[in-house]
């Protein structure tokens, strides 16, 4: 048998068959190949929210969620106190003698004569008050405009609401505030420019013009003008306010107009004037 030596310490020697044996194990070795590893594939994921999307009425400015069946429940409901005025328990109110006034007891709506009569809040009825809250509060939302103050709650005498009502509901609310503060001072108002005239103060104003608002399926009756009316007839027992002691606060595009007729005053440079407040003076 031939022998060799260990082609790596060449010190010991080793015979041919072992070395035929080692040599075809190293070769096999050598030759093995790597299996591939398997990446899985990615997948980029995607978070969707479930978010309902909501809503404005154009109209009564309620958000909700039209495929919602509570949503449109809601909203179907609150709608109708917007357009028709929230309903209005017959019990409610003082009612108020106006048949004396030129007030009208009657409203043409759709050529058809409705009964209406006009009342004061009793602030000492807690039902009634938190009714005249939600109709002020439609109000407030529809004109776009804050909270008002809510003095009228705490003492008739700084303030009172009154409420035209038709068929069982509250169509129409005007929202006074008395002014007989001496630190609140009634500014004139330009209406076509929007602004306070400085320096020129209105005096003999008694009440301030809060609030007013009128259902939109009860306009161009006027409503508003007759809640005015009733302002001036009721806000003092036996007194009868003339309208320039009637100041406004704040008023909107239409509530200007409806001043101008009611107390505008014409300057000598064909401007038309009107009293206004600031209504958080202290």
């Amino acid at each position: 048998m031939e022998v060799q030596r260990c082609r790596n310490c060449r010190n010991c020697t080793i015979d041919r068959v072992s070395l035929m044996v080692l040599t075809s194990v190293r070769a096999n070795k050598s030759k093995s190949v790597t299996k591939p590893v398997h990446t899985v594939k990615k997948v980029q994921s995607h978070l969707r929210t479930s978010l309902p999307q909501q809503e404005i009425c154009p109209v009564c400015k309620m958000a909700y969620v039209p495929y919602l069946a509570q949503d449109i429940k809601l909203h179907d409901a609150y709608h109708q106190k917007v357009q028709l005025g929230r309903p209005w328990t017959e019990s409610w109110g003082n009612v108020l003698d106006v048949s004396t006034l030129a007030i009208p007891q009657k409203i043409q709506r759709n050529s058809t004569l409705i009964p209406c009569k006009y009342v004061e809040v009793n602030i000492d009825n807690k039902v009634e008050v938190n009714a005249a809250q939600q109709v002020i509060g439609i109000a407030n939302k529809c004109l776009n405009a804050p909270p008002e103050c809510n003095y009228w709650m705490s003492d008739k005498s700084r303030g009172k609401v009154f409420l035209c009502i038709a068929e069982n509901r509250a169509i129409g609310v005007v929202v006074t505030e008395s002014l007989n503060d001496p630190k609140v001072k009634p500014h004139w108002f330009i209406v076509e420019k929007g602004r306070v005239v400085e320096n020129q103060t209105v005096k003999d104003v008694l009440v301030g013009i809060s609030r007013i608002y009128v259902s939109p399926e009860w306009r161009r009756s006027g409503i508003a003008l007759q809640l005015l009316k009733v302002v001036c007839h009721f806000s003092f027992f036996g007194i009868t306010l003339k309208p320039l002691q009637i100041a406004w606060s704040q008023p909107s595009e239409y509530g200007g107009k409806l001043a101008s007729k009611f107390s505008g005053v014409k300057h000598k440079s064909g401007k038309i004037l009107i009293p206004v407040y600031n209504e958080h003076s202290p």
